[in-house]
Order: C-alpha cells, then structure tokens, then sequence
C-alpha cells in the first residue's frame, strides 16, 4: 500500500477523541469516510474518502490496558494531507489490512500517543493530516501514528 503527502490542504475539521468506555479511538464529527486501511490485525483503522484517495482519520478500538507509559518526543513536522494511491481492490464500504507494528506508548503529561514502532529514518517525512495526528512515511509506507485526542 502506498501512501504520499501533499502539503496544501489540511483537515481542520474536527478533532480525534479516544471513548474511554468504549476503548476505542474516534473523530467528531465523523468526516465522509467510505473505506478502511486495517492496521495489522488489530481493530484499528485509517479512513479513507474513496473518491479523493484520501486518509481522513484513525479510529477503532485500543484498549488502554495495553498501552506503554513512556514520555514521547513528537517529530518535527508539515501540514498538509496524506492519500493512499488507489487500488481495484478498494470497494466501498469495505477494507483491506495493511502491515503495521502495532505497539501504543502513551504520554500522560503531554497527552500524546503513539501508535506503531519507534521507527525513525532520515528519509521519514513526517505528516499532520488531521488535527492532532500526525503520520510518519518512509518509502511510501505508514510505519508510526501519533495522536493527541480528547478524552472522553
């Protein structure tokens, strides 16, 4: 699966949360979302606008039974908006899963969250695509999220 930025747009719309009730990560208000990019085999997932190719937000569930306790360093970043390049095997309503390390680290007195490895490469180009979440790429592929949601 391949994935680019570009850096113009920027989904200022809404805002990630995290349902602690429900362990699970959420965007309110739910933006036109039409496909699922699975991460591994975990319950979480990007969304994705089939018609522009374009990865919206992270949702699904993470339970915060599992989560690491660590203090993070968020990577320099742009804004801009991240596209996953289309496929015939992209149907509405549907997803595919792509590889991920799903590892979660979570920083109680900065708030943020990250979700992947601890990948780091002077090729990574680093992402915000949705208020507060950032994507790290390295060739053409999603190695770590970082999110910062409100919790609910």
């Amino acid at each position: 699966m391949n994935f680019y930025a570009k850096y113009c747009d920027f989904n200022k719309y809404g805002f990630p949360i995290y349902q602690k009730s429900e362990h699970s990560f959420d965007f309110e208000p739910w933006p036109d979302s039409d496909f699922s990019l699975m991460l591994g085999t975990s319950y979480m997932s990007l969304e994705v606008n089939l018609t522009t190719g374009r990865v919206l937000h992270l949702s699904g569930f993470n339970s915060t039974n599992t989560w690491k306790k660590d203090k993070l360093n968020i990577p320099d970043f742009k804004i801009g908006s991240l596209f996953v390049e289309k496929s015939e095997h992209f149907i509405p309503g549907m997803g595919i899963e792509i590889d991920f390390e799903l590892i979660t680290v979570y920083d109680k007195q900065s708030g943020w969250i990250r979700i992947g490895s601890d990948y780091k490469s002077d090729t990574c180009q680093y992402i915000m695509f949705a208020n507060n979440t950032i994507a790290a790429i390295d060739n053409m592929k999603i190695v770590t999220i970082w999110i910062k949601p409100i919790f609910l």
